[in-house]
Order: structure tokens, then C-alpha cells, then sequence
């Protein structure tokens, strides 16, 4: 077991460094004007977007934790779980938008779980994720999406996505039913009423860390800008930063959502900002974005490695 860790050890420690040189590389790519920063008050700004960021990363270990306690039945080590889950989180910037969540199952070998208990963890950490963003960003700006889909999307189009979403459903519903033990295994684990508190737990936070992140993008865009939000919905821009969140998410192959949650950002807020406006506060969010998960990986591998230096150093000691 201690050789096989090691080499999967080994290899996450390679494929992290791979993510670090890609992330450096798409960062020279933004060709940002780095005077900007120089700004005393936006740097105090951006310094506190980048805090707040970081925040949001170093709990964003919750509600996954609480997935892989329900599914496994166990109490998870915390530390642990939480280096995985900052190192996975700059996985997601690998070519292909799944090493993230691949990366996860390193937990597996750290705390003596199934594979496929992490893997479904994830995947239900997913779908909570994935329906309280999409909830939230329709209900912030659900007045002026159908205004928003006229203007870009024919009824043809809406037509054929309606029917994708229904063969989608479908083909879910058959996995669902030729994997009848791994339904019926989740449904009992979610049928557990001491289980519903964790549940709780992890809808409550993705809706706080909803808002929070949509608070931070607010405070870029109000820099950029000078004025705010103005005259508009404050609900539109939070609903159009969850939504383009989700879009860039679920686009295949999209490393992180690069380049896909700025287009979509764009699509959104048409009309109600230059787009040199929206595309400058959005590549700031997004070079803020790429610095946190950098700096909240290493700041908790700093922190693992003071712990176990002392530890170290009182067991010689003594």
C-alpha cells in the first residue's frame, strides 16, 4: 500500500506542476495592463478580492466533506481532505475540465475509503453544485433572461435544446435503471434523516458562496467601471456571473471555463456596459481566480508541512 501511495503520491505531485505551468502561461496570454494594479486603491481592492477568493477555496473542502462522510459512513480527516481538495482545484486548468475531480479520489488512498465512494461523493457534490448556481442565476435574472434568449437565440434553437435536455433525461433515466443497485444505494443513503443536516449544510453554503463570489466580481467590475452597477439590477449582475459560472463548468473540454464564462458574461450583460468594460473586469476576476487557487494550495501545503515538521521535531524530543 506504501509503494502504491507513493507512486500516486509522485504522480499528483507532477500533474500539480503541470497545472502551475499551464495557469502561468494563460495568465502572459491575458496580456493584462499591469499598470492597473499599481493604483493604490486597486490594489488595496484586488488584495481583498484575492483574500476573499482564497476563502471561498479553502472552504469550498465543506460540502464535499460532508458527501464523503455520507456516502462512506465515516468521519473524514479534515486535513487531509482539504490538501486534496486545493490540489484538485488546480487540476481543473489541465486540458479535458474532469482532472479536478479525478484528482479527488486521492482521498481514497489517504483515509482507507472506496474509489467509488469518493467518486459518487463527487458526483453528488456535483449535482447540489450544479442545481443550487442554476436555481440561484435563473432567480436573480429571470426578468431579463427571455429578452436575453430572443436577442441570441432563435425559437428553433430553444426547440432543439428543449429536445436535448429530454434525451438527456432520458439516458439518465436508463443508466439509472441498468445501474439499479448504485440508485438504489443513493436513495437509501439520502433517505437517512441524520443525513439531511449534511445535506443542509452543503445547499446553505453553495448558496453563500454563491453571492460571495458574485460580491467579488461586483467590486471588480464597480473598479473597472467607476460607477458600479448603476442604473441596473444588482440581481442581473450576480444572476449573469452564477449562470456564466455554471456554462463555463459544464462545457466540455474547456480547461477551468477559460475563455467560455467571459463569452457567456458578455452574452448576459449586453447592452449594459462597453464590452471593454465587462471583458477587462472579467479577465481581472479571472487572473484573481487562477492567483487564489495558486496561492490557496500552497498556502495549505505550507501549513501541513509546518504541522508535521513539529510533530517531528517532538517526537525527537522526546
Amino acid at each position: 500500500m506504501k509503494v502504491k501511495y507513493a507512486w500516486i503520491k509522485r504522480l499528483g505531485n507532477i500533474i500539480t506542476i503541470l497545472a502551475v505551468v499551464l495557469i502561468i502561461k494563460k495568465i502572459y496570454s491575458y496580456n493584462l495592463d499591469y499598470t492597473f494594479f499599481l493604483k493604490p486603491y486597486a490594489l488595496l481592492l484586488v488584495g481583498a478580492c484575492l483574500a476573499a477568493y482564497m476563502i471561498s477555496v479553502i472552504l469550498g473542502v465543506i460540502p464535499w466533506l460532508k458527501m464523503v462522510e455520507i456516502v462512506s459512513g465515516k468521519n473524514i480527516d479534515y486535513r487531509a481532505a482539504i490538501f486534496v481538495q486545493v490540489r484538485s482545484n488546480l487540476l481543473k486548468y489541465l486540458p479535458g475540465n474532469i482532472f479536478q475531480y479525478v484528482g479527488k479520489n486521492e482521498l481514497a488512498i489517504r483515509c482507507n475509503i472506496g474509489h467509488a465512494q469518493v467518486a459518487i461523493s463527487t458526483m453528488l457534490d456535483i449535482a447540489v453544485m450544479l442545481l443550487v448556481a442554476t436555481l440561484l442565476g435563473v432567480l436573480c435574472s429571470y426578468k431579463y433572461l427571455i429578452s436575453i434568449l430572443k436577442l441570441y437565440i432563435s425559437y428553433k434553437q430553444i426547440f432543439l435544446l428543449v429536445i436535448g435536455l429530454l434525451f438527456l433525461l432520458l439516458f439518465l433515466g436508463l443508466y439509472a435503471r441498468k445501474q439499479k443497485h448504485l440508485t438504489r444505494d443513493i436513495i437509501q443513503i439520502l433517505k437517512k434523516k441524520e443525513n439531511h443536516r449534511k445535506i443542509l449544510v452543503c445547499i446553505l453554503y453553495y448558496i453563500i458562496q454563491n453571492f460571495w463570489m458574485s460580491i467579488i466580481y461586483i467590486v471588480i467590475l464597480t473598479l473597472v467601471s467607476g460607477s458600479g452597477t448603476g442604473d441596473y439590477s444588482l440581481f442581473l449582475i450576480i444572476g449573469a456571473n452564477i449562470l456564466s459560472g455554471v456554462i463555463g463548468l459544464l462545457t466540455p473540454g474547456a480547461p477551468g471555463g477559460l475563455g467560455i464564462r467571459e463569452m457567456v458574461m458578455l452574452m448576459i450583460t449586453h447592452g449594459l456596459y462597453n464590452e471593454s468594460t465587462i471583458m477587462l473586469a472579467s479577465v481581472i476576476y479571472r487572473f484573481i481566480s487562477i492567483i487564489g487557487d495558486i496561492l490557496s494550495f500552497l498556502f495549505i501545503a505550507l501549513i501541513m508541512n509546518l504541522k508535521r515538521s513539529r510533530i517531528f521535531r517532538r517526537k525527537n524530543f522526546e
